[in-house]
């Protein structure tokens, strides 16, 4: 089996099914996060606030978002919601400000509250990065979102946020970071909607996307009318 990009042998694949090597796979996780990170339009010299959980997905944005941060003049601060510090050695290590927040949240509108509660405000204007993957953001928008709980919406309203794992399937991460990512994926394990996106992503990830970009269409429109 071989890589469809360039031909070496094939170990992982994209959210689509293409056959990639680790290196293709990885490549191309960094060049959708980039797309993604650019959406939020982030400013030179910025403050970017990466909010963290105890899950892979979360390990894997602080990998890809520290690589990322060297393409732009900004400086960024960990802050991990939680029942314990998973990723503060990992953040040290890499010379981040980090904070930490002792929490259970249950559900992804309970997380996104309390990062609006505990998010400093001396970061009103930075850039808020969530670490929710293309299963995480669906989920959130079918059980949570468009089942009419918005609340987790005001955290868009009042911050500049960034989701640069929105076109990002869980499965691509665990592939490209084999053995690398700690933590459960617990929100998402934990989601009402999860038997409907894992249906979905297996069927048609295209309308996985397309909830998505639903999902962040609505957290636009009530950001411009806060």
């Amino acid at each position: 089996m071989r890589c469809e990009r360039c031909g070496a042998p094939a170990c992982c694949f994209d959210v689509y099914g293409a056959r990639l090597c680790r290196r293709c796979l990885l490549s191309s996780i960094m060049d959708r996060a980039l797309r993604w990170l650019r959406k939020a339009s982030p400013r030179r010299r910025d403050e970017m606030i990466l909010a963290l959980r105890g899950d892979p997905q979360s390990g894997a944005a602080l990998r890809i978002v520290q690589s990322l941060e060297r393409g732009f003049d900004v400086r960024i601060a960990v802050l991990e919601v939680g029942r314990r510090p998973t990723h503060r050695p990992s953040a040290e290590a890499l010379g981040l400000d980090y904070a930490f927040v002792r929490a259970a949240p249950s559900t992804y509108t309970e997380f996104r509250v309390l990062l609006g509660r505990f998010t400093p405000h001396r970061f009103a204007d930075a850039l808020l990065i969530l670490p929710d993957s293309l299963e995480d953001l669906a989920a959130y928008a079918l059980g949570e979102v468009f089942l009419g709980d918005l609340r987790g919406l005001s955290l868009d309203a009042a911050l500049r946020v960034a989701y640069p794992l929105a076109a990002v399937s869980l499965r691509e991460l665990l592939q490209a970071f084999p053995g690398e990512l700690g933590g459960a994926p617990e929100l998402y394990s934990a989601s009402r909607a999860r038997g409907l996106v894992e249906w979905i992503m297996m069927s048609s990830p295209t309308l996985c996307h397309s909830t998505v970009t639903a999902l962040l269409t609505l957290a636009r429109l009530r950001w411009s009318k806060a």
